[in-house]
């Protein structure tokens, strides 16, 4: 655990400050608010690992998901901002979609809060209207790995990265991700709660510093922040559940092999 004195807790922050916009800040993606979801929400990009480079000059072997909560991934139409640091050329400042939940695959678990989308099609769909992503990915390798654990109290820094709607209302595209330091929460029944957020959090990676040495720290994504509830307020904070990094791994591997499956 981190030390709970002023300058490591303040080291610990600066360090959250710097490495999420270096590493994600073109992975994250903003959904303006609808009926169902007023306060709009996040969604980022996941590079699930297929297979490990053999050597270190060949790259690994991966398939991009575009990951959400359910809640984010529900209703019939969204709109998603086009984040101009992300794209190149592109005409427009979003991008509609119709059927927007038709659009998501979910795991076959319903208590696996999360939905994906195969980015593949947005790529392409961006190349046949000539313009193309500029784009960063969660890793494999920044998820919490099995076995490691997190210890994550007041005097600790944890944050989740997403969109949060601004007034005046601003549009997305001429928006960046914000950082947000939340309170990860065990609950009685083994889960984690996230609080510190609004709603349009939902969707949102959450990072933290975990120990992988004498003082050393590593960046890691320990998951995301869960749906919100029907009827729940739009603007105010909340307490969400923790969708656990294992489980977009896991979720990650089924919906893969599900379209690997629909392939043959």
């Amino acid at each position: 655990m981190l030390s709970s004195n002023d300058d490591s807790l303040s080291l610990a922050v600066a360090r959250l400050n710097s490495e999420a916009p270096r590493l994600l800040e073109r992975a994250v993606l903003g959904l303006e608010g609808s009926a169902l979801l007023p306060g709009g929400g996040t969604l980022f990009l996941f590079n699930h690992l297929l297979q490990a480079a053999s050597t270190p000059d060949d790259p690994d072997l991966v398939f991009e998901f575009l990951v959400t909560s359910r809640s984010v991934a529900s209703g019939e139409l969204a709109t998603i901002g086009l984040g101009r640091h992300m794209v190149s050329e592109a005409p427009s400042s979003s991008m509609i979609f119709r059927p927007w939940s038709e659009s998501w695959m979910l795991p076959s678990n319903p208590a696996d809060d999360l939905a994906m989308m195969p980015f593949a099609g947005l790529r392409s769909h961006a190349a046949a209207k000539g313009w193309r992503w500029n784009t960063q990915e969660v890793t494999d390798g920044m998820l919490l790995k099995v076995g490691e654990t997190i210890h994550v109290s007041a005097t600790e820094p944890a944050a989740a990265y997403g969109y949060e709607r601004s007034q005046p209302e601003q549009l997305l595209a001429n928006k960046r991700p914000e950082l947000r330091r939340v309170r990860l929460t065990p609950e009685p029944n083994g889960s984690v709660s996230v609080s510190g957020v609004s709603p349009a959090f939902s969707g949102a990676p959450v990072l933290a510093l975990s120990s992988v040495g004498s003082n050393q720290l590593r960046f890691v994504v320990v998951g995301m922040v869960g749906s919100v509830a029907t009827g729940a307020p739009s603007e105010s904070s909340s307490t969400l559940p923790l969708t656990g990094a294992w489980t977009i791994r896991r979720a990650a591997a089924e919906i893969h092999a599900r379209l690997t499956q629909q392939q043959h």
